[in-house]
């Protein structure tokens, strides 16, 4: 159960780059994905153009870093083949 729904217009975003929501009653999860085998995928999200709002920091389910928020704005770097499953 749950809803699905991609997110278009990602900075830097390129045909080699994938970011969508999967979201339930109690949590959201931002996956992003670059399909790119040797480019690093750079980009900055604001989190209020998703409907997420008074977010400081973010889990990135796969390495178990905490992501700092900056006044909104996610900055985050994804490495060539790699991906990012962040729990909003």
């Amino acid at each position: 159960n749950g809803k699905f729904r991609e997110i278009a217009g990602l900075v830097n975003a390129s045909k080699e780059t994938f970011a969508y929501i999967r979201e339930s009653e109690n949590k959201s999860l931002l996956i992003i994905l670059n399909f790119s085998r040797s480019k690093t995928f750079s980009t900055e999200i604001i989190l209020k153009e998703l409907g997420k709002e008074n977010i400081n920091e973010v889990n990135d389910l796969l390495s178990d870093r905490k992501l700092p928020v900056d006044t909104g704005k996610l900055k985050i770097d994804i490495k060539p083949s790699g991906a990012a499953i962040l729990e909003l």
